[in-house]
């Protein structure tokens, strides 16, 4: 998909994020669910540009940091995007 693909650059124009009563049990302390808008321009190879809008659903869960240490960092535990072409 990006081979014909020079540059790209994504923005973030609205995020929805879910009540945290939403997620449960233990994982709802540590977790957190958005549902994103945005666009992404896109410069081709050819030096053709285009704008194309996005959506995404995200899970993200707060966990051990790299290196341990007990540093608590977020994380995206599943990410899926949707493109209108």
């Amino acid at each position: 998909m990006w081979e014909k693909v020079e540059a790209r650059k994504h923005r973030v124009i609205k995020v929805f994020p879910s009540p945290p009563s939403s997620i449960s049990g233990d994982a709802g302390r540590k977790a957190v669910e958005l549902m994103m808008f945005g666009d992404v321009r896109y410069r081709l190879n050819t030096g053709d540009e285009s704008t194309v809008d996005w959506a995404a659903y995200a899970r993200l869960e707060r966990g051990e940091g790299p290196g341990g240490g007990g540093h608590l960092s977020w994380g995206f535990r599943y990410y899926r995007v949707y493109l209108q072409t």
